[in-house]
């Protein structure tokens, strides 16, 4: 147990910081007399942030706190997070859990509210229960939740599981690029996912929201809320589909699909416009982390499975993490509601990296769109089992979704297509015999 400080400097603290405010409110005519009463005794007549750290240095900082020193340090450090308004030069200790002091830049405060202290996986000290995380983070600590030890526990929680592609991952996606220069080659590879897995009906939105991202699972997520495509399809993730869209096969034909399930390489096609795709289905939000930046933190895998069905705790959590994807095409995620479709969300790469050289802007992201209205009744003539193909715009700060195109099988002369379009026949034929 360690020494107790000197009555002078706990009253300096507890008591003579609030005496010298009420006494400047309630009786502002005799402000100037009681500060020189206690300049007289040597006592401030405000604390500033100088004088409260030296409070907690001149605590033991190699041993357990007594019961009334924890009391001090913690309102020292309430007084501390206050006062201070921007970087402080002077080192801040901060009271842990275990009762001692430390560093505040070397502590970690509690962001992920559903865990206790204790089972937070991380070998930093965790801020003791009486500081707030305000306070916490503006004396200098970081959140758990980017500072977690990335180990199996830290990611044990009952709703996330490690789930990502393997292998050499970066170099494997960028040979697979090679084969997909084009935009309509992406749209192919997606919408003929869709048909086998039986949808009939698809929907692309372009979005050109920026969404908050202040309750994500990872500081750097705001780089991924802005600008994005999404894709629907009306058939709903089975286990196995899950399964076999984190494999990044050699099979590269039409034919070798059954050894993979319906998800072929292909499917990484995406890459050409996002680093870090993302989809809702069924009880689970599966995100992809090729560059291990977006859920480093929380898996060790290349990405995440998040299942968010009756969690109230996870959603209300991390409530944006989940927000982008609520309301788009009937989904009611935040809501906990199990999804019967599938959504995809492609954020739009906004700088180039090791993944891809490619970037959008809203121009590019423009062309795209034109593309893909020009390409969408010819590709539907090809499909087994959609009928109706929809592509929908949403401007920044507009809530609601523009229809731009609806087209449906019904609506194309398939003989006139095929007269005017041999060309573009042979190339898509050909594309679904080798892979590319």
């Amino acid at each position: 147990m360690d020494s107790l400080l000197p009555n002078t400097l706990s009253c300096h603290v507890t008591k003579i910081s609030t005496l010298t405010y009420s006494l400047s409110k309630h009786y502002p005519v005799y402000e100037d007399s009681f500060a020189a009463f206690f300049k007289a005794f040597h006592i401030e007549s405000e604390l500033g942030i100088t004088k409260c750290i030296l409070v907690l240095n001149k605590l033991n900082t190699s041993i357990t706190l007594s019961v009334q020193n924890v009391s001090l340090a913690c309102k020292a450090i309430q007084l501390i997070g206050e006062l201070i308004d921007g970087p402080c030069e002077d080192e801040i200790l901060m009271l842990a859990q275990d009762n001692r002091l430390y560093p505040a830049v070397d502590c970690v405060f509690n962001d992920l509210t559903w865990l206790e202290r204790s089972e937070l996986s991380t070998n930093k000290p965790v801020v003791h229960r009486s500081i707030s995380n305000i306070i916490a983070s503006k004396v200098g600590c970081k959140p758990a939740s980017i500072e977690l030890t990335p180990t199996v526990k830290s990611i044990s929680y009952s709703f996330m599981t490690a789930a990502g592609q393997s292998e050499d991952l970066v170099d494997r996606l960028r040979g697979i690029l090679e084969g997909y220069r084009m935009p309509t080659d992406v749209f192919n590879e997606l919408i003929q996912n869709s048909d086998d897995a039986g949808a009939s009906c698809v929907k692309v939105l372009f979005d050109y929201t920026t969404h908050p991202a202040r309750t994500v699972l990872q500081e750097n997520m705001e780089e991924i809320h802005g600008p994005a495509m999404y894709l629907f399809n009306n058939a709903k993730f089975t286990e196995r589909d899950f399964e076999s869209i984190l494999k990044l096969s050699s099979c590269n034909k039409l034919s070798d699909t059954e050894k993979i399930g319906r998800f072929d390489v292909g499917f990484n096609a995406v890459y050409n416009f996002t680093d870090c795709p993302s989809f809702v289905s069924g009880d689970s939000v599966q995100i992809f982390d090729p560059l291990q930046r977006y859920v480093s933190k929380l898996s060790k895998a290349a990405g995440i499975r998040l299942r968010f069905a009756n969690d109230v705790t996870a959603v209300e959590t991390f409530t944006d993490q989940f927000r982008v994807y609520q309301d788009i095409f009937d989904c009611d995620i935040l809501n906990q509601q199990e999804y019967d479709y599938t959504l995809f969300r492609l954020p739009f790469r906004l700088q180039s990296n090791k993944l891809s050289n490619q970037t959008y802007n809203r121009d590019s992201i423009k062309r795209l769109q034109s593309t893909v209205i020009d390409e969408m009744s010819n590709l539907i003539l090809f499909l087994q089992n959609i009928l109706c193909i929809q592509v929908y715009e949403r401007r920044q700060y507009d809530t609601s979704m523009k229809l731009l195109l609806s087209v449906t099988k019904d609506d194309c002369d398939t003989t006139h297509f095929l007269q005017n379009n041999k060309t573009y026949f042979r190339s898509y034929k050909n594309q679904l015999t080798t892979g590319k």
